[in-house]
């Protein structure tokens, strides 16, 4: 069997081209600024600027002659806060959206954190625990499918495309069924996130792409690498098998070429990872030529 070469490419599938959220993107609201932020009222489709009185955002449901449904999505979109929290969430390593929540006088009587892809039209959510009244409640909502998102039909997959292109994400506050003026807060909106310039377990992969990897940024055992193997066939003749680092909820794209020249031109197969390690065997490879492989994760 000929030398096989091997490279392992960190994100190499995606080409999106939305703008990149930023890890460590903070709006507390500070400057009295409410651009970009708008209070939205899903049952009327209807969109209402916010208010700011005391360096947060401020929702306020007047009071009722009798019981009505209500519901707004204070949400940031492209134009907000720079254009910090729309875009790419996956492949710039964004793990939690944190935020703080203050109930006046009644806590709400459904809150969610929703994000909206404008290509695919789906609208995510993520229940969230009841607040206390009379007090700042904070939470950190994970940017993982399994923590609790929710869209019919969604799958792990949709998911993860579809943060690749965040039109929008906001909070949704339904108001108490109780007919009283009630207000609530918002304040510390905060991404947290993977950094590409630090690699926390001096592995010599950087926090980013370990996240996107599916590797563990805290053990140094935990790098994504490719091994070749061989497998005999029946008339004694060998076939290329490789083996590499994986995840269970990534896929992955083997690619080959035999002359570098001329880039990666072969897709051999797209590959569904498996715990701990994946194997492919190259079925259209021929015993005793070289080849140069190269195994793309996203």
């Amino acid at each position: 069997m000929g030398i096989c070469l091997l490279s392992a490419v960190i994100g190499g599938l995606f080409a999106f081209t939305t703008n990149a959220a930023e890890s460590g993107a903070l709006e507390s609201w500070n400057f009295g600024s409410t651009a970009g932020w708008v209070r939205y009222d899903p049952l009327n489709n209807a969109n209402a600027p916010m208010t700011n009185p005391t360096n947060c955002l401020e929702v306020v449901f007047g009071t009722l002659t009798m019981a009505t449904p209500q519901v707004h999505i204070i949400r940031a979109d492209m134009n907000a806060s720079e254009g910090k929290f729309s875009g790419q969430y996956w492949s710039t390593g964004i793990t939690n959206v944190n935020f703080r929540i203050y109930c006046a006088t009644r806590v709400p009587d459904d809150l969610r954190l929703y994000f909206y892809n404008a290509t695919s039209s789906n609208w995510w959510y993520c229940p969230l625990a009841t607040p206390e009244v009379g007090t700042w409640v904070s939470y950190s909502v994970p940017m993982f499918y399994n923590a609790g998102w929710r869209l019919s039909g969604g799958t792990s997959g949709q998911f993860k495309r579809d943060l690749q292109g965040m039109a929008w994400i906001g909070i949704q506050i339904q108001r108490n069924s109780d007919i009283q003026s009630q207000t609530y807060r918002i304040d510390d909106f905060v991404l947290n996130g993977a950094s590409k310039y630090k690699d926390k377990d001096g592995d010599g992969m950087n926090d980013l792409h370990e996240y996107i990897a599916g590797t563990d940024d805290a053990n140094a055992e935990s790098v994504f690498k490719v091994e070749i193997l061989s497998t005999n066939l029946p008339n004694g003749r060998a076939r290329t098998m490789l083996r590499w680092t994986s995840a269970p909820d990534r896929m992955y794209t083997v690619r080959r070429t035999s002359n570098l020249m001329e880039g990666f031109p072969e897709n051999r197969g797209r590959v569904p990872g498996k715990p701990d390690k994946t194997q492919f065997e190259d079925e259209g490879s021929e015993d005793g030529k070289a080849y140069y492989y190269k195994v793309d994760v996203e």
